[in-house]
Formats: C-alpha cells, sequence, structure tokens
C-alpha cells in the first residue's frame, strides 16, 4: 500500500471520505456527491483501505512507463485550481493533483475522474464560437492553449476535441512546471457501473482517444485503458511549458 498525504488546498488534512466532502467539496456538493458518480467513487478510492493510500490502479498504470514507474506518492490535493494564463475568468479545476517521484524524477500527476459524464458540455469548436464576439475571454484563452499544446491556431481537427481534455493537460503541465518537476501525468479515472448512460461512456471513449491522436499526431492509435502514452513534448507558451515530458493514460474501474 502506497500511504499518502491528502489535502485541501489550504493545507487541511483529509483523512476520510467524510473529510474530503467537508474541506474539498465538488463545484455542484449536493449534485456531485453520490454512489456511482465519480467526486465521491474519486474520494472513495483513496480510502479503500481505511487509510488514505494511492489507488492499485494508478500504481499500476504508472509502471507502465519506464519514467513513470516505482512512483512514490507525496501529497495529493483534491479540487485543485490551477490558473492557466492571465485573462480573467474561471481557472481549471482540477479533480485532484497528486506530487510524488518516479524513476524519471520528481512528477504531478493530474486526474479527472469520470463515471459518464461528458468532458465538459462542449467541444472546442462549438465553445469558441458561443463566446466569440462577445465579452468572454474565452476565445483567447483557447487560442492560447492550442498553441501552446498543439502548436498553431485553433482548425478543424482541434474544433472536434473536448475543451476538458485541452486544459486538464495544460494543467497538469503547469503545475508540474511550478513544482519544479522533471515530467507531468494526465489520467481519466474512469468508475463504471451498470447504471451509468451506455451512450455516454462510449461518447467519453471516442472523445478522449481522438484527443489522444491529435496530440500524438497518430491517426490510427489507441490507447488501452490501463496503459500511458508519452513522453509528450509540447511547444507549450508562456504558461504552459516546453520540453516537459508529458504522459497521457486512462484507468477503468468497474464498481
Amino acid at each position: 500500500m502506497n500511504r499518502i498525504q491528502i489535502q485541501n488546498s489550504s493545507g487541511q488534512n483529509i483523512t476520510s471520505v467524510e473529510e474530503w466532502l467537508q474541506h474539498a467539496p465538488p463545484k455542484r456538493r449536493n449534485f456531485h456527491w453520490k454512489d456511482g458518480r465519480s467526486a465521491k467513487e474519486l474520494a472513495k478510492a483513496w480510502f479503500r483501505h481505511g487509510l488514505s493510500s494511492v489507488p492499485e490502479e494508478i500504481l499500476s498504470v504508472m509502471n507502465t512507463q519506464a519514467a513513470t514507474k516505482h512512483f512514490v506518492g507525496i501529497c495529493a490535493i483534491p479540487e485543485k485550481t490551477t490558473k492557466l494564463d492571465n485573462f480573467n475568468g474561471e481557472m481549471r479545476n482540477n479533480d485532484l493533483v497528486m506530487y510524488g517521484h518516479a524513476a524519471g524524477g520528481p512528477i504531478v500527476v493530474a486526474i479527472e475522474a469520470k463515471a459518464d459524464e461528458r468532458f465538459g458540455n462542449d467541444k472546442i469548436g462549438r465553445y469558441f464560437d458561443a463566446k466569440a464576439g462577445s465579452t468572454s475571454n474565452v476565445p483567447h484563452r483557447i487560442e492560447f492553449l492550442c498553441k501552446s499544446i498543439f502548436g498553431r491556431p485553433l482548425d478543424q481537427e482541434i474544433r472536434q476535441l473536448r475543451y476538458q481534455l485541452l486544459h486538464g493537460l495544460a494543467a497538469a503541465l503547469i503545475e508540474a512546471k511550478e513544482q519544479k518537476a522533471s515530467q507531468a501525468v494526465f489520467i481519466v479515472h474512469e468508475f463504471w457501473s451498470e447504471a451509468l448512460n451506455a451512450k455516454n461512456v462510449e461518447t467519453n471513449h471516442q472523445d478522449f482517444q481522438r484527443f489522444v491522436r491529435a496530440l500524438i499526431k497518430k491517426q490510427d492509435f489507441t490507447l488501452s485503458p490501463g496503459s500511458l502514452v508519452g513522453p509528450v513534448f509540447v511547444p507549450g507558451g508562456e504558461f504552459v511549458p516546453a520540453r516537459l515530458p508529458v504522459f497521457i493514460g486512462k484507468v477503468t474501474v468497474y464498481l
């Protein structure tokens, strides 16, 4: 068992699922905190053995790459916010960010938890169009992130990707830079049960694969659950670091 300290963003210790809800609740607390839903299942996964510990499936996926194997967690922060740029507006709300060490050196792992919730309400193109021409900073943020992650402005391929995956990966890299880590990992932690909407689960699967293919520039690639792909090096920008290796992967837990 890989024990780890869990705290909220203010430094309060979290020693149970109940304290997770008390000290680091999801944005829509009463709506999201239910058995079978991602927010509560994520918390339960980190307290499966009574004491706070890194879930076995996370340790397993970390061992699939030479640089990320032998992972030892130091601290995990649920609901950690990350500033993506200098524009006004909401920051990235990570479901959990974890700091630790692995074979390749200091590492930051950002986790996006999912049941059958979509990767955000819109694809990047539709979200961009909805905000274009308004006073919103969203179009500027999207263009900034597209250039930082893909090295080019918004185009037809990027328009079809999910915005949540774009800023989730960017946040993992930004957190790694701020912590002076030598590598970053972005993991989708999926919690599956018969009660889920199968159509939404399949949509999430396709959206995730589409994003990975665009990121690694291989349109025939399929990333299997329980594995990482990388390292990937992005062009970077003012906030997103360049030349910092990032891995992306997915794990699925059957409830």
